[in-house]
């Protein structure tokens, strides 16, 4: 992933007119990317949280995980979540709600993207049922409650940070 360092580069370089194709040349960075970052977008890394603050692996921020939104997601995972294990080591967290009150499944979705730092996905109702998801490495860092087994047969305990 690239960092400040290499926008402030690259900037550098464009305004010392070196063109947009050799920039990404002699930086390594692709072409596309350059084109992007000289257009006025947002780098990727501003909009994600950094990779430095989750509670087990120092990747989420404490304000994260001490907000209203991170308390209301525990329990949503606690009463109608699960984490599924995917490829290459990412997890899907999953949480069923009723299409009859999409309030909850509003604020689910608002409260698993403010916690993740990504957008949740809405899978359509089906038989009622709405399922909020998102994707990440890191649920099991977010939930350490998570572990094999079903949730009503292995102790549920709070970490010290919760």
């Amino acid at each position: 992933m690239y960092g400040a360092e290499d926008l402030e580069r690259v900037r550098t370089l464009f305004a010392q007119g070196v063109a947009k194709k050799r920039i990404a040349r002699e930086t390594g960075i692709s072409h596309a990317t350059v084109r992007k970052w000289l257009s006025g977008a947002p780098p990727a890394w501003t909009s994600a949280p950094p990779l430095s603050a989750c509670p087990r692996c120092e990747l989420w921020s404490r304000a994260t995980l001490f907000s209203d939104q991170y308390s209301y997601l525990l329990g949503q995972y606690l009463g109608d979540g699960s984490i599924a294990s995917m490829r290459r080591g990412v997890k899907r967290f999953d949480v069923f709600t009723t299409a009859a009150y999409p309030g909850i499944t509003h604020e689910t979705c608002e409260a698993m993207s403010y916690v993740l730092g990504r957008i949740a996905a809405e899978r359509p109702p089906r038989d009622g049922v709405v399922i909020v998801s998102g994707l990440s490495k890191h649920w099991p860092c977010v939930f350490p409650q998570h572990g094999p087994g079903m949730k009503h047969t292995r102790p549920i305990k709070l970490e010290p940070w919760q």
